[in-house]
């Protein structure tokens, strides 16, 4: 389907220009007869475009406010329900981290004080070091304090 389009004009304006060009002078005022005389007519003047479009454009305005606050509203929803989500993951993030450095240092005070061998040491260290990849260098790590969110 081809639309007829002028450039630079609305739509609602190009609308209004069609109505106001196929109207006859008598579709311009509208008549109405009087209840006390049937044959009586009265004139009502017709709005003119200018004001039918200024009204609705007044509409639309308002319209498209509400919708503004209804999505502030939603989106500010989104964010508190979103922050009280990850808060318990931000907790478990911060409290796994701490236990890997706990067990690191552990580890390390074991082997220094001799109390464990220097092979199962080193592989204990190593999926500790493993373990705390996964952690700061996966998403989690938007977790963390001083690590990037993303």
């Amino acid at each position: 389907m081809q639309r007829n389009h002028t450039p630079g004009f609305s739509t609602a304006f190009r609308h209004n220009a069609i109505l106001l060009a196929h109207s006859t002078p008598e579709s311009k005022s509208k008549s109405h007869k009087s209840p006390s005389n049937p044959k009586a007519t009265k004139s009502v003047p017709r709005r003119s475009p200018k004001s039918d479009f200024g009204r609705s454009r007044k509409g639309s305005v308002a319209s498209v406010l509400e919708e503004a606050k209804e999505l502030q509203d939603s989106v500010a929803g989104h964010i508190s329900k979103s922050l009280s989500d990850e808060h318990p993951l931000r907790q478990r993030a911060l409290a796994l981290d701490s236990k890997i450095l706990s067990l690191r240092f552990s580890l390390d005070s074991l082997l220094n004080n001799k109390l464990i061998n220097h092979s199962l040491a080193d592989k204990l260290d190593e999926d500790l070091q493993r373990d705390r990849c996964i952690v700061v260098d996966g998403d989690a790590s938007s977790l963390l304090p001083g690590h990037a969110h993303g």
